[in-house]
């Protein structure tokens, strides 16, 4: 990026839009079933942590998205038109403030707060924070943080694995029973497996149209993955899942940082650990790697 590049990117702090959404039940109950449960009347009342991630659906005509299926960067965007390749979702960040709802309209408002440039290993890095709040009944509901980072893709390092069969289970996620911990907290361990109608499915719930989620061939011939990549939001969907279901108080925050890519086929491990009264600690490990630390506060 160069520095007449940097310069324009800023423009775009304070960018803003809005939407709104009817908060449809089906959208939530959809959601719990694919994480391999019914949603519990609770949790329709006041949506867990990052389940608003189903609602707020952008519309697209097909001449508004990118080669990557992504709506093109700039223009109609609060993203800046980072030239980079490869867009990844690196983490963030949901405070619940008061409670969430379907069947009652919410409006979320989208603001482009920051655009920095890093040095990374393999060339420039951009991110780009974004900052969504959520209102409901005149009331702000959600303050999520959302980061997402740009580069150009080094030469592939992925370690080779074998796909799985196109006649293969679509995938789970598998938790066990909540473990009374040594320091009175507790633990609980879990497996996901995610494969192509699992990602398929989690793309369309989520309005995500990013191809390295269900385009195979693009995935390896433009992208350098061996295969499809399982979503960040997925895997932090699967975090919250350890904390959720176990008899906790309700969840007062939450926050993820993605480390290092899972692919469609892989298991991973999910492992949590309450560490003192409140806090939560999530890893999710692959293959011996750490591709994903997350924690939650508990409210109260």
């Amino acid at each position: 990026m160069t520095d007449s590049q940097g310069a324009a990117y800023t423009e775009y702090i304070g960018r803003e839009e809005r939407s709104r959404d009817s908060m449809a039940p089906e959208s939530a109950i959809a959601l719990a079933a694919l994480l391999g449960r019914e949603a519990t009347g609770a949790e329709l009342a006041d949506l867990p942590a990052v389940w608003h991630w189903v609602y707020f659906h952008r519309a697209y005509r097909p001449g508004d998205l990118g080669p990557d299926g992504h709506l093109r960067r700039g223009e109609a965007s609060v993203v800046p038109p980072v030239p980079a390749r490869r867009r990844m979702y690196a983490g963030g960040s949901v405070t619940l403030l008061a409670p969430l709802s379907v069947g009652a309209p919410a409006e979320k408002t989208t603001i482009c707060t920051k655009v920095e440039r890093k040095a990374g290993r393999s060339g420039d890095l951009v991110f780009v924070t974004l900052e969504h709040r959520i209102t409901q009944d005149g009331e702000l509901a959600r303050v999520e943080e959302q980061s997402l980072v740009f580069f150009d893709p080094p030469p592939a390092t992925y370690r080779p694995f074998e796909l799985p069969p196109l006649d293969g289970e679509a995938g789970a996620i598998s938790l066990g029973a909540r473990e009374a911990g040594n320091d009175g907290g507790f633990l609980r361990h879990g497996r996901l497996q995610a494969r192509s109608p699992m990602l398929f499915t989690y793309s369309a719930l989520t309005g995500n149209p990013h191809k390295i989620h269900y385009d195979r061939s693009y995935c390896q011939q433009f992208e350098g993955y061996p295969g499809l990549v399982v979503h960040g939001p997925l895997l932090a969907s699967a975090a919250l899942e350890a904390v959720l279901g176990v008899g906790l108080p309700r969840v007062g925050s939450f926050e993820f940082r993605a480390r290092s890519p899972i692919f469609e086929g892989q298991e991973a491990e999910i492992r949590a650990r309450q560490d003192g009264d409140s806090r939560i600690s999530i890893e999710i490990t692959c293959g011996g790697d750490l591709c994903m630390t997350a924690s939650a506060m508990l409210a109260g």
